[in-house]
């Protein structure tokens, strides 16, 4: 598992570096734990949608960093 966690680490740093932030991925993280997702289920045609909260300008950042199409 720690090899994963250390992979996964390696791979956030270096998309970060790929899109020229200067974000740390500690930095990346610490954001992240503060962003939420909902989901709705339309009653009639059991449509799911999902959208990201952008709650502040640090949302945002990451948003705009990785494209997570909110």
């Amino acid at each position: 598992m720690t090899f994963v966690a250390y992979k996964v680490y390696k791979e956030l740093e270096r998309q970060l570096k790929l899109k020229k932030s200067n974000l740390s991925p500690e930095k990346v993280i610490e954001i992240q734990q503060s962003m939420f997702q909902i989901e709705i289920t339309t009653p009639k045609n059991k449509e799911i949608i999902r959208k990201t909260l952008i709650l502040n300008k640090e949302h945002k950042l990451i948003n705009e960093i990785f494209n997570l199409g909110c």
